[in-house]
């Protein structure tokens, strides 16, 4: 990080410990545990910069937020530029022109090699039951798992990696489910089959008001009972024949049909489903043949993940793939390892 910006030289100024070069100037702006975040201030023509510079902000109370010099050393550093970002993912006028990313499968000295995710199916019961009280054990739930299983995968971590660009991004679950949403809606209105079925209308979807933001907004969006019921096509309906004969009157033949649409609220949930198997596999570190354990392992070059779009466009059985990247020292990549960060791919 010091190289990168060329500054080279460490001190405390004013409440606010600095990495200083000519025309560059590293500041820590919080501290958080063991992590360290940095803002880069720098002067484009190159002129030197002061320790007074306007965009380098004060500690109120002239206390520096690093205790102690020394322990910089063995904390983890993130450097950032930008005062204001925007996140474009799971964004209404986002580009889903995600392509696949080509990339072979792992091999065995890989974390994910001999691993693939299904789908699998839902089991339709064609008889009814009675579950008395006493029935229900205390273990099992009988509720609507939809909010649930948004939740659940909202407090995961995923990573988008550009091949083309070679960037990556980190996003919170909740902003990954909607990524993969609009993603699968897009390819689905522009599939030559699928096309002229799909019945979303994205002016009647719920988005998250002007006092919500980040996961928390993508969240309420997910949830909005209006948006789980919105319609993305229709499902082959069910009939039956239904015979009614009454005394002294010839049999009566009805055929009942049930109007269903397969909704968002759907497809989150086969969404949902593949990403738990994959973040269940990535939690998987209790025995050494565990992705969780393997991937311990593995050369930080090697970034294995999924293909966005297989899962986006609900390609059936998934491979995994890996990608070679230029990590030579511990960096970003140890760090989404380390909160368990899930790669999706793509180009």
């Amino acid at each position: 990080m010091s190289s990168l910006a060329n500054a080279k030289y460490l001190v405390d100024f004013c409440g606010r410990t600095y990495l200083r070069g000519f025309s560059t100037m590293l500041a820590v702006s919080e501290v958080i545990g063991s992590t360290v975040f940095w803002r880069l201030f720098y002067n484009e023509d190159g002129a030197y910069i002061q320790y007074e510079d306007h965009r380098a902000p004060r500690e109120p109370q002239g206390r520096s937020l690093v205790r102690n010099l020394g322990d910089l050393n063995t904390h983890r550093h993130i450097l950032g530029w930008y005062e204001k970002v925007q996140s474009f993912a799971r964004a209404r006028d986002a580009n889903y022109k995600i392509g696949w990313s080509g990339l072979p499968d792992p091999h065995e000295s890989f974390a994910w090699d001999k691993v693939s995710i299904t789908a699998g199916k839902f089991l339709n019961v064609g008889g009814s039951a009675s579950i008395e009280i006493k029935d229900n054990g205390e273990h099992i739930s009988f509720e609507d798992d939809y909010i649930s299983m948004v939740d659940m995968i909202a407090d995961r971590y995923f990573l988008f990696y550009d091949l083309d660009d070679r960037r990556a991004w980190l996003f919170d679950g909740a902003s990954t489910l909607l990524h993969l949403l609009r993603a699968f809606i897009k390819h689905s209105q522009s599939s030559p089959r699928l096309g002229d079925l799909v019945l979303f209308n994205g002016d009647e979807f719920y988005e998250a008001g002007e006092g919500l933001v980040g996961g928390v907004a993508v969240f309420k969006v997910l949830v909005n009972e209006d948006n789980q019921v919105h319609s993305i096509w229709k499902k082959t309906s069910p009939s039956c024949v239904e015979k009614t004969m009454k005394l002294g009157v010839k049999l009566e033949v009805t055929m009942k049909s049930q109007m269903m649409n397969f909704c968002v609220k759907d497809r989150v949930l086969q969404i949902c489903r593949i990403l738990q198997q994959i973040t269940t596999h990535q939690d998987n570190d209790r025995s050494k043949d565990g992705v969780g354990a393997r991937i311990k392992y593995t050369s930080r070059r090697q970034l294995e993940g999924f293909d966005f779009i297989d899962i986006a466009t609900n390609q059936g059985t998934l491979w995994p793939k890996v990608a070679e990247i230029h990590a030579t020292g511990a960096g970003w990549v140890d760090f989404t390892r380390t909160i368990r960060a899930v790669p999706l791919l793509g180009a």
